[in-house]
């Protein structure tokens, strides 16, 4: 499998990717989408950026790449809106293959849960197959929200970089068990929810 085209948030004006939530933050079929692949890059046929804007999580950006009916007797055609903005045809790098994009869309997503996004990715650490894993980024958030409200946030970045040098000091390959349940140490507030 390719790398995967991640989902991004903007938050305090800089771009992170999404690394971990304890559910969707955004379900397409709740819309009436139905995605299909749109490249190898995204196996999911969609990319989403959130925004955190005065600690409140909205959806900005979808990219999709969609297909009505059933996936052998139609053609992908235009998706419904989405919060009454109409998709356009998408040809942005960032849409990763994805045929359609809606641009400020403004949904407010009303998430309860726990997210972990990451930015500053290590590029000597890139492994062309799936979603980077989280301990391969300098700068690691953890958040906590309530009905879409970001109410706690904490800089993980010196807990996940201790872990990423006992995984290069590592005289043998680290068991991906290992690293989940380090991981899951790390980010402990978002597992007691």
């Amino acid at each position: 499998m390719t790398a995967q085209a991640s989902d991004s948030i903007y938050y305090n004006d800089q771009r992170f990717f999404l690394k971990h939530s304890q559910k969707e933050l955004f379900t397409p079929a709740k819309y009436g989408y139905k995605p299909v692949m749109s490249s190898t890059a995204c196996i999911r046929g969609y990319i989403v950026t959130y925004e955190i804007v005065d600690n409140l999580l909205t959806l900005q950006t979808l990219y999709i790449s969609h297909r009505e009916l059933s996936f052998l007797s139609s053609s992908k055609k235009q998706p419904p809106n989405l919060n009454n903005v109409q998709a356009e045809k998408a040809d942005t790098v960032e849409a990763r293959g994805c045929e359609w994009g809606f641009e400020k869309v403004n949904l407010p997503i009303n998430y309860t849960g726990g997210l972990v996004f990451a930015t500053d990715f290590i590029q000597s650490l890139y492994i062309h197959i799936g979603f980077q894993d989280v301990w391969k980024y300098n700068t690691v958030i953890e958040g906590l929200f309530r009905n879409g409200e970001l109410v706690w946030e904490k800089d993980q970045s010196e807990s996940v970089a201790a872990l990423r040098k006992q995984i290069e000091r590592s005289q043998h390959e680290v068991s991906r068990a290992y690293i989940k349940d380090s991981l899951r140490e790390i980010f402990q507030e978002i597992y007691k929810l």
